[in-house]
């Protein structure tokens, strides 16, 4: 299309600028140099806006940080804890059922973010303990159990409140 025509015509130089900075031998300051001078034309369907979610059905956040944050069509959720929205406590030390809160505030974090499980594109997993991986697993299918997006998983010293599970995600609107 003509619309396509002028877009390779703009894209193209800027990508052979841009090239120096694959060469192994090019200098940082080379490189910046192409950056700052390539004019990269960019796709104007998404809202280069920036929005924080907050949803009501979740869990307040325990920091300084937004349940999730919505930008050019992208969304990123803050690591969900198990927590029950309206106590802010965790329905018990089970990991099975800290996983499935932790899911549901996701599940409603996404959905004031207009979007679902099913335009989750990765996760990752925060665990307490790397043994709690096969019940982690078995509450998880639950929830992605046609759709399965990307996903890491670590175990880590210490969680939030004594959690025992965090997840978070990234999606896509819509």
């Amino acid at each position: 299309t003509e619309h396509d025509t002028m877009l390779s015509k703009r894209l193209i130089p800027s990508l052979s600028r841009l090239s120096r900075c694959t060469n192994f031998t090019a200098s940082p300051a080379a490189c910046l140099s192409s950056l700052q001078h390539a004019k990269i034309p960019h796709h104007h369907s998404y809202s280069t806006k920036i929005e924080c979610i907050n949803s009501t059905k979740a869990p307040k956040a325990v920091g300084p940080y937004s349940q999730a944050v919505k930008a050019g069509g992208q969304i990123w959720v803050s690591g969900c804890l198990g927590l029950i929205p309206e106590s802010g406590e965790f329905p018990s030390e089970d990991i099975s059922e800290q996983t499935r809160q932790a899911l549901s505030n996701l599940v409603n974090v996404l959905e004031e973010s207009n979007s679902s499980l099913e335009r989750v594109v990765k996760t990752t997993v925060l665990l307490e303990d790397i043994n709690d991986f096969k019940k982690v697993n078995e509450v998880y299918s639950e929830y992605f159990s046609t759709h399965k997006p990307a996903r890491a998983c670590y175990a880590v010293k210490d969680l939030p409140k004594g959690a025992k599970v965090e997840i978070e995600a990234i999606a896509i609107e819509g």
